[in-house]
């Protein structure tokens, strides 16, 4: 394969290998598998070069079938502009709602942080996170706010929001399972090497001599460095996400914690004389790190278990309009129900929304939601849940909750 120079009347907008935009007098031109093609410059011309002298010329097949899907990715983050009637929905009033997908969430702060600093926008009416399956609902004014600055707002204090899709959550969650294993791993390896260089100083009778003991510490310094810096960096950049948002959350202290104790170690190393506290810093961090993972991975079971009954909510409800003067029925969307509505349960329906039974006697199933195999008797004024199975008569309920997370 040869490049020349060569100049062309009309040259193609992008790279054949970056994908960036041509300059506009790009005369960089190059054979591939017979097909001549045009480069942004002699790099990527060297540069398909090496990949089709290596025979991996399908290298740019394969990409080409996973371009598409990778523009779809990113027209639900970026273009959310242009994606408004799919990401959010009327709910009357005008009033828009929308599910968002929330990423960097680490505990209940975090939740408490967001709703706060949400309602303090512009447009928002109401705003609520749910921990366990990372999912927010947002009503909002649609004169005032849109889906694409919801999301900026989201990411003016630190966290990253997505309109919810339920592969995205699965993924996020790996990542973030990962991510935190790593994390904890090199801090419980780190606790391990520093206690072994300070149980000298704890047992020993006589004291360990100064020279041996110097040494000890700037080993110690060295191996607490990356925990500090790797480790414990979620705690720094969530105690700064919440100083910034004026609203501090239990980051704030275990970083000042962590770094307290850091620097003054440190400081006490440099100088040889003082007392470091490189063991407690390491094994702070890395029982902290433990406890969010083991957090984390109930979490995780709990948003499973939320996400497999919301994919048994039945889609369609039965309304009785004028409920109980008149007996009229209505078929609408689950997501269009209202609190205070009387819906009619078929046997062996799933309820759509948390609500009271107010006509009827039957037994409902709730094991998806409570655990308990057998069904529970319902009868006129007790309460009934969200997708709990009704098994024996029809039912008339009044709704007293919808759409919950």
């Amino acid at each position: 394969m040869a490049s020349t120079p060569a100049r062309a009347a009309s040259v193609p907008a992008r790279c054949f290998h970056c994908g960036e935009a041509n300059p506009p007098r790009s005369n960089w031109r190059a054979d591939i598998d017979g097909k001549s093609e045009r480069f942004c410059c002699a790099g990527c011309v060297a540069v398909a070069q090496t990949i089709r002298a290596a025979g991996l010329s399908s290298f740019y097949a394969l990409r080409e079938q996973a371009e598409p899907r990778a523009r779809n990715e990113a027209r639900t983050g970026s273009d959310v502009e242009r994606a408004n009637d799919d990401v959010a929905r009327d709910v009357g009033n005008g009033l828009r709602e929308m599910s968002l997908l929330l990423d960097g969430l680490h505990c209940g702060a975090c939740v408490w942080l967001i709703e706060t600093w949400l309602m303090r926008q512009r447009g928002i009416r109401e705003a609520s996170v749910n921990f366990a399956t990372r999912r927010a609902r947002v009503r909002f004014a649609a004169e005032d706010a849109s889906p694409a600055s919801i999301l900026r707002d989201v990411e003016r204090i630190g966290y990253r929001a997505y309109p919810y899709d339920p592969a995205r959550r699965e993924t996020l969650a790996r990542r973030e399972s990962r991510a935190l294993l790593l994390r904890m791993a090199l801090a419980l390896l780190g606790m391990m090497q520093v206690m072994m260089f300070a149980v000298p100083a704890y047992i020993s009778v006589d004291g360990v001599d100064a020279e041996y003991q110097a040494l000890m510490n700037w080993a110690s310094l060295v191996i607490t460095l990356p925990v500090v810096l790797y480790c414990g960096a979620p705690f720094f950049t969530g105690a700064w996400r919440g100083l910034r948002a004026c609203r501090p959350g239990m980051d704030v202290p275990i970083a000042l914690a962590v770094a307290g104790a850091f620097v003054w170690s440190a400081w006490t190393t440099i100088v040889g004389r003082g007392d470091v506290y490189f063991d407690s810093v390491t094994m702070f961090i890395a029982l902290v790190q433990l406890a969010r993972f083991v957090e984390l991975q109930v979490r995780a079971k709990a948003g499973d278990a939320l996400e497999s009954i919301a994919r048994e909510m039945p889609p369609s409800a039965h309304v009785l309009e004028g409920y109980p003067q008149t007996a009229s029925e209505r078929i609408v969307t689950a997501t269009e129900l209202r609190v205070g509505d009387c819906i009619r349960v078929e046997s062996g329906a799933p309820l759509p929304a948390d609500g009271v039974v107010v006509e009827g006697r039957s037994s409902v199933e709730e094991a998806v939601l409570t655990g308990e195999s057998w069904p529970r008797a319902k009868t006129k004024g007790d309460r009934v849940m969200a997708g709990s199975v009704n098994r024996e008569s029809p039912l008339v309920v009044r709704v007293t909750a919808v759409d919950q997370l």
